[in-house]
């Protein structure tokens, strides 16, 4: 995205046109372009950077400034509080950038704008009554939803610390539903759906059966590490949230038997999706009821 002023509009003296002139800024006339309207945009909100700075997690969609325009890019790693990985998807190519380098990957929809935080779509209304409610916690940033007297953290309070395999292990049982993260090559990235068959609390492993479909049942004893409870996401819900998904958001998609986290490269008609795996490199052409939100799991306290 380049920044601009529109020096002529011609459907202002005449109609049918979809064409405008703009100047680029920060140069001379022979930058001056007629370009299509479908092509322009309001500039986005300036936001501190201490309103997102700390809540962008890997994946999230940002902008970095670049050759006089700001370009999409995605975060890869957090390598200090002020320089970060990123990689431009459409060109396959990373930087290691500063913080002042960097703003919110903006989408501009239906006269609103909306923002990518912690792996979830905001509209900035939304975003800014977030970071305007006093600090509950460290990690965890509340859906609009949480933000009412029933959020178990409320203001001031201190989240506790991360639990270790000890505390999580004891909260799982015969029959829990549970999703359980890949390790191997290939399944790196993934949760697979399964069921709880036993605990063995010594060991803090779980004997699982997988729910993949198609085939017999098989099992397999993991550590409750690799191990979260199945998000409690209704049908229903996913119906309500899929007219909310945005470009660029980073989102669930239910592929060969597990979930795996994948960016909306673009929507087309009738909510169907063109999403793209980062890690993998592969694109998917696929309807909303394949997609869910990005869950992240931290445990029993912390939710």
């Amino acid at each position: 995205w380049n920044i601009g002023e529109v020096l002529q509009d011609p459907a202002e003296d005449s109609e049918g046109t979809d064409m405008v002139l703009v100047a680029y800024e920060g140069s001379g006339e022979e930058s001056e372009e007629c370009i299509a309207r479908d092509r322009l945009r309001p500039p986005p909100p300036q936001l501190p950077t201490s309103q997102w700075s700390s809540h962008i997690k890997k994946g999230d969609p940002l902008e970095l400034w670049y050759d006089a325009g700001w370009w999409q890019v995605r975060l890869l790693e957090k390598k200090t509080k002020t320089t970060f990985t990123v990689v431009a998807t459409e060109y396959n190519k990373t930087h290691t950038v500063t913080l002042e380098q960097l703003r919110p990957g903006w989408v501009y929809s239906a006269g609103s704008w909306r923002l990518t935080m912690d792996n979830t779509s905001y509209r900035i209304d939304e975003w800014l009554k977030i970071v305007s409610r006093p600090k509950t916690s460290a990690h965890h940033v509340p859906e609009v939803s949480e933000m009412t007297s029933d959020n178990p953290l409320e203001a001031g309070e201190e989240e506790s610390q991360p639990e270790d395999a000890a505390e999580r292990i004891q909260g799982y049982k015969w029959g829990f539903g549970v999703e359980v993260s890949g390790e191997d090559d290939g399944l790196k990235g993934c949760w697979s759906p399964a069921e709880v068959l036993r605990v063995d609390l010594e060991e803090k492993k779980l004997l699982v059966t997988w729910m993949a479909e198609g085939c017999d049942p098989q099992n397999e004893l993991v550590s409750v590490e690799r191990a979260r409870p199945a998000p409690m996401w209704t049908e229903e819900d996913n119906a309500k949230w899929a007219e909310t998904i945005s470009e660029f958001e980073c989102v669930e998609l239910y592929y060969d038997s597990a979930w795996w986290e994948v960016r909306v490269k673009q929507k087309l008609a009738k909510l169907h999706f063109i999403v793209e795996s980062i890690l993998y490199n592969n694109s998917h052409r696929i309807p909303w009821t394949r997609l869910r939100p990005c869950f992240d799991w931290r445990g029993w306290t912390n939710g």
